[in-house]
């Protein structure tokens, strides 16, 4: 018998039912004749779970991980690790040229064609988000609706952007006795600043110029 399912996708169209019986074994079940036959999808030993299954009009399999997302062509028994995605994929969902996937803190935009993707933090909007598996859905106009145990998010996928990348804070004014101070080059190309002994009232401010997160940022300072 199979015991642990983990993750399961019914293909109505070819009557198939590909499942995971834990320890990351994939099975496919085949309704009409009842015939089952493990996939042995990957050499790879560090793969302990599937936690998601979604099959493309392609009839590529998208498997989400322990440890990251497999394509796998089930016909010819190859498979393709995703290269950027390494924490464990919680959901999947396929929507026209695109690849849904969250990680526990992560919603992932991938495309089909090029395996470009895009990455949204939701740690950026609330430190404790924690993504649910299996809690992704689409509705009729596209959106895509998202559990976590703070509450759900629905995330608009026409104004999907990944977040921007933190930089190092940059200076964006320096003052001498509250009036700015000028320099023969713009705040980005100093390295260094030198006052005289009279100019001993100064302030600055920097930013990380993100304007995504801005009330997520911790700023620290030594002088």
């Amino acid at each position: 018998g199979l015991n642990d399912i983990n993750a399961m996708f019914y293909n109505t169209a070819t009557k198939k039912l590909w499942l995971e019986t834990g320890a990351g074994k994939l099975f496919e079940y085949d309704v009409i004749s009842k015939k089952i036959s493990e996939h042995h999808y990957s050499n790879d030993t560090t793969i302990k779970l599937i936690l998601s299954i979604k099959e493309d009009v392609d009839g590529m399999l998208w498997l989400g991980i322990n440890n990251g997302l497999l394509k796998y062509d089930p016909v010819r028994g190859i498979s393709n690790r995703i290269q950027g995605i390494e924490q464990r994929v919680t959901n999947l969902l396929i929507k026209g040229n695109s690849i849904w996937t969250t990680t526990l803190t992560e919603i992932i935009k991938l495309s089909k064609t090029t395996d470009s993707m895009q990455k949204f933090n939701l740690r950026a909007l609330n430190p404790n988000f924690v993504i649910i598996p299996r809690t992704l859905i689409a509705d009729e106009k596209g959106k895509l609706w998202l559990g976590t145990y703070k509450g759900f998010c629905i995330i608009d996928t026409a104004q999907f952007k990944a977040i921007e990348t933190l930089s190092a804070p940059k200076l964006i004014e320096f003052t001498v006795f509250d009036k700015e101070k000028s320099f023969d080059r713009s705040y980005e190309n100093l390295k260094e600043i030198t006052l005289n002994y009279k100019e001993n009232f100064f302030s600055f401010q920097f930013s990380s110029l993100n304007f995504q997160s801005s009330r997520t940022i911790q700023y620290a300072y030594r002088l």
